[in-house]
C-alpha cells in the first residue's frame, strides 16, 4: 500500500517535471529508482521544493510575458537602425524594409513616421531628429505605445549580422532578441525578412496569420537594396521637405528597378499632390500593371488609386476600400477615401460618419480634420467646421489642405482679416503658396476686383512654373478665363453663397465627363464649395 502511494507521488512529480520544463528528464529516473527504490524519503522534500519553485518561476514568467504581449489594439514603434558597417546604403533602408514587412500583418499596427515627427515637434525637437532608442522610448510613452523595435546591422568579415530587439517601451527591458546572418550585402533583405517573420510570432501573431500575410520582402518591395534606399529617402523627404523634392528619389528607385511597384504608386501620389494629373495617372497605371509584386495592403492602395484617378470608377474604388478596411480594420485610409466618394455622390451624412471613423482610428492625421471640416461646410454646419479646424490646430497639425480649408471658411464668414493672414502663412507650408494665391484670386474676382484677381493668378502661375509644375501652372492660368462664362446655374448658386447649393449644381447622377465639366465650372465660378472649399484630400 505504501509502495503504491509513493509510486503515485512519483508519477505526479514526473508530470510536474514535464510541465515545468525546468527539471531535467534524467532526474525522473533518480526520482523513481533512487528515492522510491532505496527509500531515501528525506530527498523527496527538497525535490518537491525544487519542482514547485520551478512552477512558480514559470508562472511569474508567463504572467510577465502576457503583461507585455502585443494585442490588436497596441502599436509598435520602430527606432532607427544602428549601422556599424560604414556602408550608407543601409541607413534608413532597413527601417523601411522592416516597416513594410510588419505592415503586411493585420494584427500588428506600426506607429507611423508622420506621428513620430509630429510628436518630436511637440517635444521641441527637430522633426528629422534621429530616432534613437532613448528618443523612441519618450515618443512611445507620450503616445501610449507598448513595444519598441530596435534594429542593428554589423559586418562580420564579408558577412552581415542583422539583430532585432523587442523592447518594453515603459521599462526599457528587452523582451525578445533575434538575429540572422547574411552571406553578402545582396542577402541582407532576405535575412531581415526571415528574422521579421520570427519576430511576428514572438509578438503574438498567429501562425495562420503569418502564413497568409507573409509575402517575401524582395517581392513586396524590390530585390535591389540600392533601389529601396532611394525609395526610403523619397518617403522621408516627402513627409518633411515636400512632394517636389521627393520625386527625384522615386525616379532613381525606378531607374534601379523598373518593376518596383511601390515606387511607381508613391511617384503617382507625389505628382497628384502637385496637380500634375497626367504624370500621376501614368505612374498609377504602371503600378497597377505591377500590383502582383506587392503586399496585400499595398495592392489595395494601388488598385484604389487606379480606379479613382485613372478610370474614374468610383464604385469599383469603393468596393476596393471596403475590402481594404475588412482586411486591415485599423488603417484609416479606406475610411477617409470612402468619405470622399460619399461627398462626390452627395451623401454628406455618410461622409461625416466615415471621416469621423478615420479620425477615431488615427487622430493625428491632418487630412482627417481637413476632410471632416469640409464635410461640415457642405452641410452648412460652419460652427462644427470651425471646431474641427481648431482641434487640428490644438494638435499642431499643419497642411496645405487645412490652410485652404480655413480660407474657405473665412470666406463664408466674410472674415477678410483671417483670409489675408492665411495667404501670408502659405509660404511656410509645403505646396500651399500657389494654391492660396489662386484661391485668393477667385475671391478678388468674386467681388469684382478683376485687376487684382489677374495679378494674383499671374503670381500663382509663376510660382508653379518655378517648381516645374507645368500642368498646375496651366490650371491656374485657365481659371481666370473660366470665370467669364460660368454655367448659369452655378453662377446663381455662387451668388447665394450657400455651400449645399453649389454642390447640387453637380448632380451625382451625371456621367463622369459631365460631372467633371460641372465641377470645373464650380471652381471657375468662384463657388464656395468649389474654389473656396477645397476638394477633399486623398489619403494613399
Amino acid at each position: 500500500m505504501l509502495r503504491r502511494a509513493l509510486l503515485a507521488v512519483g508519477l505526479v512529480l514526473m508530470v510536474i517535471n514535464r510541465v515545468s520544463g525546468l527539471v531535467l528528464p534524467a532526474s525522473t529516473k533518480y526520482l523513481v529508482d533512487d528515492i522510491i527504490g532505496k527509500r531515501h524519503f528525506r530527498m523527496l522534500y527538497p525535490l518537491v521544493g525544487v519542482v514547485l519553485a520551478a512552477l512558480i518561476a514559470g508562472a511569474i514568467f508567463l504572467r510577465s510575458y502576457k503583461a507585455h504581449a502585443i494585442t490588436e489594439k497596441d502599436s509598435i514603434f520602430i527606432a532607427d537602425f544602428v549601422n556599424t558597417t560604414n556602408d550608407p546604403v543601409f541607413d534608413g533602408t532597413l527601417k523601411k524594409a522592416l516597416a513594410v514587412d510588419l505592415e503586411q500583418s493585420p494584427y500588428l499596427n506600426v506607429f507611423s513616421d508622420a506621428k513620430a515627427r509630429h510628436t518630436l515637434t511637440l517635444m521641441g525637437k527637430p522633426a528629422d531628429e534621429r530616432l534613437t532608442v532613448e528618443t523612441a522610448r519618450e515618443i512611445c510613452q507620450r503616445n501610449g505605445v507598448k513595444a519598441l523595435l530596435a534594429g542593428s546591422i554589423a559586418s562580420l568579415g564579408n558577412q552581415y549580422v542583422v539583430t532585432l530587439d523587442a523592447i518594453n517601451a515603459a521599462t526599457g527591458d528587452t523582451v525578445s532578441e533575434l538575429q540572422g546572418q547574411a552571406d553578402s550585402k545582396e542577402q541582407v533583405l532576405k535575412t531581415l525578412d526571415t528574422v521579421t517573420t520570427q519576430l511576428r510570432g514572438k509578438l503574438g501573431e498567429s501562425l495562420a496569420s503569418i502564413q497568409k500575410f507573409d509575402k517575401p520582402l524582395e517581392l513586396a518591395t524590390t530585390p535591389s537594396i540600392e533601389a529601396l534606399k532611394a525609395y526610403s529617402e523619397g518617403e522621408k523627404i516627402s513627409k518633411t521637405g515636400g512632394d517636389a523634392q521627393a520625386i527625384p528619389y522615386y525616379k532613381r528607385a525606378i531607374e534601379l528597378d523598373s518593376n518596383f511597384a511601390s515606387a511607381w504608386v508613391s511617384l503617382g501620389v507625389r505628382y497628384s499632390n502637385l496637380g500634375e494629373n497626367g504624370l500621376s495617372n501614368d505612374a498609377f497605371s504602371k503600378a497597377f500593371q505591377l500590383r502582383d509584386h506587392v503586399s496585400d495592403r499595398e495592392r489595395f492602395r494601388i488598385e484604389s488609386a487606379y480606379y479613382m484617378f485613372v478610370l474614374g470608377d468610383l464604385n469599383r474604388a469603393r468596393q476596393t476600400f471596403d475590402l481594404y478596411s475588412q482586411a486591415y480594420p485599423r488603417d484609416s485610409r479606406p475610411w477617409l477615401n470612402r468619405g470622399i466618394i460619399s461627398i462626390v455622390y452627395g451623401r454628406y451624412e455618410d461622409a461625416i460618419r466615415e471621416t469621423r471613423e478615420a479620425g477615431r482610428i488615427d487622430p493625428d492625421t491632418a487630412v482627417s480634420y481637413g476632410n471632416l471640416a469640409e464635410d461640415y461646410i457642405f452641410t452648412n454646419q460652419l460652427d462644427q467646421a470651425k471646431s474641427t479646424f481648431d482641434d487640428a490646430s490644438a494638435r499642431k497639425l499643419v497642411s496645405s489642405d487645412l490652410l485652404r480649408g480655413r480660407y474657405g471658411l473665412a470666406f463664408l464668414r466674410n472674415d477678410t482679416a483671417s483670409m489675408a493672414q492665411l495667404v501670408a502663412q502659405a509660404p511656410q507650408v509645403s505646396a500651399a503658396e500657389d494654391m492660396l494665391l489662386s484661391t485668393a484670386s477667385d475671391t478678388e474676382a468674386y467681388y469684382g476686383r478683376l485687376s487684382k484677381a489677374r495679378d494674383l493668378s499671374r503670381q500663382a502661375v509663376a510660382f508653379a512654373l518655378r517648381e516645374d509644375r507645368k500642368e498646375t501652372a496651366a490650371l491656374w492660368q485657365l481659371r481666370p478665363k473660366g470665370r467669364l462664362r460660368p454655367n448659369a446655374e452655378i453662377r446663381k448658386a455662387a451668388r447665394r453663397r450657400h455651400p449645399c447649393a453649389c454642390a447640387r449644381a453637380a448632380p451625382s447622377s451625371a456621367s463622369g465627363n459631365r460631372r467633371n465639366e460641372l465641377t470645373n465650372g464650380l471652381i471657375r465660378s468662384g463657388c464656395v464649395s468649389g474654389a473656396m472649399c477645397p476638394p477633399a484630400a486623398i489619403s494613399l
